[in-house]
């Protein structure tokens, strides 16, 4: 609470002394003697009454004089510092003090008295309290004047600018020898302590910005450091932003100065990670252009043009140091790249359509004897395909337990349906043995093939058979057992296609199902073919 804002004091009235009229007394009409006496007594009281109601009145006014004084002190001492709160007792006291009654004459003396004494007693202790509290608010004052210099010394050493701050604080500190009361010391620490803490928050702002700039300078160095292990990069001038952004930092005196320093330095690491990233970029592409140009030249084309091109440019990798010159040639590989990707070989293979409803493997084997000019029909080629036409065995869950041998021979009808199941298909050995018996004595088949074999093949020329599913849609792929105890993997989507072409991507595909070519990935190639453990027959 402010000084202005204080409850005025109810202090408790002083009470003059009120002349108390004399008595009269009745004679005793037994004698004269005792007449005589008593009227002697009585003016013996009538002459001294008019003294003591004048002494009783004059100390009266003095403890009345005495109260209006300390009530005075009170509150100017109040007005001017001290806690109310802590002068209470004493109030108390005081109305204590001039609430004591005053009666009768002779008493009435003593009364006065004793209130003289208990309210110098009062003033005496009312100074000595407002002593202690004008002390305790100097004391409380120091404190906060020493914590102030001490926050000087430390924005000193740490090379901080503080000169507008020192204005008002420089003033308060002249004024110590004027401030006389509690309120003085207190407004003064008050108005102090706001710059204290202003200082001192500034004072950890500046330190903990420029700790992260040390931190980010430091960082900026080991990405510097690590990048010397290529002697090849320029890294002169990235080393001088960073030795002038050092000196800058040790001039800085202000917290606000740091960010420039910062916004330097990340522009610094910037250009590091790039540059770095520029030569990673650029040998990524170097490794993926050569990878290219071993796929297209493992197919017998004329790549040489491209090699002498890919190989010039890995040596002016070796030399490039600067991140235009590693984008440029990161750039240029990336072209030899794509021209490889591009590059494909590709097989004259006529389109068939499948002329029955489940003979895709004997379509896709007529279109590859005609590779080798040998032209059949698909009705004349199933005819060594041997149907086998014994309905399956039929487990739960819409699963096949038993049916025929499809390594030895077509199951089920060739115009049957694959689902119900009526029909099923012919595995490779089947389709191998009409191949090397109607014109391709060379060809090869079998299971557990690598895709790369497939793909060296194709590159050589030579068309290549493979057992996938219909629409390249995977479904439930399961075994039955054959009557002759073979375990024979099977999905109700079997079908076979004929691969045409290849690309460092993608394979060309002659299908039979509706009689199209298309080119489709090799991850989506690969994946329908393993669900019949990679199964082909390679025409040669």
């Amino acid at each position: 609470m402010s000084i202005m804002q204080r409850p005025a004091l109810d202090w408790p009235g002083v009470r003059g002394s009120q002349p108390r009229a004399a008595g009269r007394m009745v004679p005793d009409r037994r004698g004269r003697f005792v007449q005589a006496i008593v009227l002697a007594l009585m003016a013996l009281v009538v002459l001294t009454i008019p003294t003591g109601i004048v002494a009783e009145e004059a100390l009266g006014r003095q403890v009345s004089a005495s109260a209006t004084e300390f009530q005075s002190e009170m509150r100017q001492a109040i007005a001017t510092g001290l806690d109310p709160s802590i002068a209470q007792p004493l109030i108390v006291r005081y109305g204590q003090v001039i609430a004591e009654p005053v009666d009768g004459q002779f008493t009435a003396i003593a009364t006065r008295e004793r209130q003289l004494t208990q309210l110098s007693a009062l003033a005496a202790d009312l100074r000595s309290l407002y002593a202690s509290a004008l002390s305790a608010e100097r004391d409380a004052y120091l404190r906060i004047v020493r914590r102030w210099h001490d926050l000087e010394r430390q924005a000193q050493a740490a090379g901080m600018a503080i000169d507008d701050l020192t204005g008002t604080p420089a003033r308060l500190l002249a004024l110590e020898t004027t401030a006389a009361t509690p309120a003085d010391f207190s407004g003064m620490s008050t108005v102090l302590s706001g710059f204290v803490t202003s200082l001192q928050e500034r004072i950890a702002t500046f330190i903990d910005a420029r700790g992260t700039t040390t931190t980010l300078l430091q960082s900026a160095q080991t990405l510097v450091d690590a990048a010397a292990q290529y002697p090849q990069l320029k890294l002169d001038p990235f080393r001088s932003q960073l030795a002038a952004a050092a000196h800058d930092l040790a001039a800085i005196t202000l917290a606000s100065g740091f960010q420039r320093i910062q916004d330097r330095v990340r522009s610094v690491e910037i250009g590091i990670q790039n540059l770095l990233g520029a030569r990673t970029a650029a040998y990524a592409e170097l490794a993926a252009a050569r990878s290219a140009l071993a796929v297209v030249a493992g197919s017998g084309a004329e790549v040489s043009a491209h090699a002498a091109a890919i190989n010039a440019l890995a040596a002016q990798l070796t030399t490039a140091g600067d991140e235009a010159t590693l984008r440029s040639i990161a750039s240029r590989l990336a072209e030899q790249k794509q021209a490889l990707l591009n590059y494909s070989v590709t097989i004259a293979a006529p389109i068939y359509q499948q002329a029955m409803n489940l003979d895709c493997e004997t379509s896709a084997l007529r279109m590859a004897l005609a590779v080798f000019g040998h032209y059949e029909t698909d009705a004349q080629l199933f005819t060594h395909e041997s149907p086998d036409l014994r309905p399956p065995v039929m487990g739960a869950n819409h699963t096949i337990v038993r049916w025929g041998d499809p390594y030895t021979n077509f199951v089920g009808d060739v115009n049957g349906n694959d689902w119900t199941p009526t029909g099923y298909g012919v595995y490779y050995p089947v389709i191998l043995a009409i191949a090397q018996t109607h014109g391709v004595p060379n060809a090869s088949g079998g299971e557990g093939y690598a895709a790369s074999t497939i793909y060296q093949a194709l590159q050589s020329g030579h068309p290549v058979e493979v057992w996938v599913e219909v629409g390249w849609q995977s479904t439930y792929v399961g075994t039955w057992s054959a009557w002759d105890g073979r375990p024979v993997r099977y999905s109700f989507r079997e079908h076979t296609v004929l691969l045409t072409g290849v690309s460092a991507g993608m394979v060309r595909v002659n299908d039979p199902w509706h009689g199209t070519q298309y080119w489709i990935s090799k991850a989506t190639f690969e994946a329908s073919w393993h669900d019949f453990n990679d199964m082909a027959v390679i025409f040669r």
